[in-house]
């Protein structure tokens, strides 16, 4: 067997998912580059701020994507055997993790702001504009984590239009919020980073709301419904951890390098802060296509090993 394959069809499959998936994974970046980008203009503070409040951020989104995977992983291969139950069940397992985190990630934002971000720098300016941000954008937790886990599940039947289409109105609503509650325009008042932080909650609710929507009412492959996420599945749940904890610790361990290497660029103040916070952008936005071929050769295997 050559290292090629010869079948139209895989290349046609791993194309469309690649690029739809890089292409969402793109706009979820630029939510956080827009923020960067209008933010820029208004104080170097704010920026900074902003940038070590993300990297609270990048930690839970790093733990949801981890179980986001192990999701796509395992539902592929059901998705394979069209065993639609397991996927549900999966999706359960899923689900109670990424709230999980992000509950204990919301509670540990909303009750200690200032000492997370003394973690990273002793700018007590840039401290108190993070703060700000936090104590706001930490309620956006629960929303992103339910938004994604649904991705996921939906992404491992080959459902991925919906991902691209939920980010791309993501970060229109975004921006345009910023704009508006930023620098106060069109008669909104200005509110600088708590603005901003109002801009990405909204975009964020709204994102999930979306989804929800198209799960409830448009679905046809999974047909979720509440009462398959109450229970949990404690064999499949073994698998679960069995497949996903290796994605899981691998993500946890690259998120915890960058808050370490944010930390050691925060103690040398804003301007380093405020680089070191575009440069992870432009990086995160360089690698986009590798994480997006990787997800969607897990989708592909998982379906055609199984099938």
């Amino acid at each position: 067997m050559g290292i090629w394959v010869r079948e139209r069809s895989f290349y046609s499959m791993f194309i469309r998912l690649t690029v739809l998936i890089g292409l969402q994974n793109i706009i979820t970046l630029g939510v956080n580059l827009s923020d960067n980008l209008l933010l820029g203009g208004y104080s170097e503070s704010a920026l900074s701020g902003v940038a070590l409040a993300n990297q609270i951020q990048f930690i839970l989104h790093m733990l949801v994507m981890g179980a986001a995977e192990g999701l796509v992983i395992l539902s592929s291969r059901n998705w394979g055997a069209k065993n639609i139950d397991a996927i549900k069940r999966a999706s359960s397992i899923g689900m109670r993790i990424a709230l999980a985190v992000s509950v204990i990630m919301w509670a540990i934002v909303f009750f200690f702001p200032h000492g997370c971000l003394s973690l990273f720098t002793n700018e007590q300016n840039v401290i108190a504009e993070g703060a700000k941000y936090l104590k706001i954008i930490c309620f956006s937790y629960i929303f992103f984590a339910v938004t994604n886990i649904l991705l996921a599940a939906l992404r491992s039947v080959e459902v991925v239009r919906i991902g691209f289409l939920v980010s791309l109105s993501t970060l229109i609503i975004n921006v345009c919020l910023n704009y508006l509650l930023i620098y106060g325009h069109l008669g909104f008042p200005r509110l600088g980073v708590s603005g901003s932080a109002i801009a990405t909650l909204t975009a964020r609710v709204i994102e999930c709301v979306i989804v929800l929507t198209f799960v409830k009412k448009f679905d046809q492959r999974i047909r979720f419904k509440l009462k398959d996420f109450y229970s949990i599945d404690k064999s499949l749940f073994k698998q679960y951890l069995r497949i996903g904890s290796p994605v899981l610790m691998a993500n946890l361990l690259w998120a915890v390098s960058m808050g370490a290497q944010t930390a050691i660029l925060g103690h040398m103040g804003e301007a380093a802060i405020a680089a070191n916070s575009v440069a992870n952008t432009i990086f995160q936005l360089v690698t986009v296509v590798t994480y997006a071929s990787a997800s969607a050769t897990a989708v592909i295997i998982g379906k055609e090993r199984f099938a």
